[in-house]
């Protein structure tokens, strides 16, 4: 994680790190639930802290939170601790705890460092992104990585935003590439990954329609019946099923999800969607004027520049 340079406090703090466990309890396990524990582990102080920020920002198991050894911070009389949300699923936030040691108050915060590069901008040159489901020209300034899960339903409204965004406004400037990252709370998400990764095998094209048709009938879609909605939105697009049932029992796309899942975990995908815009990341549900001025800072970065 790169260094950080201003410290929020206050009403900033507080969204900042609202946004984050919202990113790891709500987006990433969708209704975790368990009894409150504020037991202890540790020094005095750090079960006061953690009973604390358990209540502040409603985290049912105190035990979800750790903290990292206290370090002298980059701001005089001030020493910062790494506190880690984690959940039962595996996924994790981490945000800087800042304190002198002696009063009752604290503060929640990143330390910026101008130096770095804003964007926090990631190494996309390891990933497997050929011979995925891709929109958009080769030859598009901008590439956005897709992370996303079929029963997601924060995915479910990205993927309206991104399509729109590659089939209109900025037709033939995107190149949108879809990686499949199944979450393990997730029942019946991999099972779809599978069966849309077959669909693309046998018709790329076909891939963004049955995406965005399983998408559409996530709410009724079950374990039980998943391959009853496979079947049907197969059959719309003149699939071959049987070469689609066969395509489904062999390892292809199973190798295929687990490469994705290991890429996303290489560029530290938490929870899903998430995008990279041309390596910049981006979490959640992307609104237009976020996108759009990261898609168009990468588009004209000399205009960018002079702002």
């Amino acid at each position: 994680m790169a260094k950080r340079a201003i410290v929020a406090t206050g009403r900033v703090t507080s969204a900042l790190l609202a946004a984050v466990l919202i990113a790891v309890f709500a987006i990433y396990s969708c209704g975790q639930t368990g009894a409150a524990d504020a037991q202890s582990t540790g020094s005095d102080w750090e079960g006061k802290i953690r009973s604390f920020l358990q209540k502040r920002f409603k985290i049912p198991q105190g035990s979800n939170i750790t903290f990292g050894p206290p370090q002298p911070s980059a701001f005089p009389g001030l020493y910062s601790r790494t506190v880690t949300l984690t959940n039962e699923q595996g996924a994790s936030a981490k945000f800087t705890l800042f304190t002198d040691g002696k009063s009752s108050k604290l503060i929640v915060g990143e330390v910026l460092d101008m130096q770095d590069d804003p964007w926090a901008r990631v190494d996309m040159g390891g990933l497997r992104l050929e011979d995925r489901a891709v929109m958009g020209p080769a030859s598009a300034p901008v590439t956005i990585v897709e992370f996303a899960d079929f029963e997601c339903p924060f995915c479910a409204r990205a993927f309206g935003v991104l399509e729109a965004a590659a089939q209109n406004r900025y037709h033939g400037q995107i190149r949108l590439i879809f990686k499949n990252f199944p979450l393990r709370g997730h029942s019946w998400a991999r099972g779809a990954a599978i069966a849309a990764e077959c669909v693309r095998l046998q018709n790329p094209e076909a891939f963004w329609t049955f995406a965005n048709d399983i998408y559409a009938a996530q709410p009724q879609i079950r374990d039980s019946n998943l391959r009853d909605y496979v079947e049907q939105f197969s059959g719309q697009l003149n699939l071959d099923k049987t070469a689609l049932n066969a395509c489904m029992m062999s390892p292809a796309p199973e190798k295929t999800i687990n490469q994705d899942i290991k890429d996303g975990n290489a560029v530290h995908v938490n929870s899903t969607p998430t995008f990279f815009v041309n390596g910049v990341p981006l979490v959640g549900v992307p609104d237009e004027k976020t996108l759009d001025f990261v898609i168009g800072a990468e588009l004209h970065p000399k205009t960018s520049k002079a702002q």
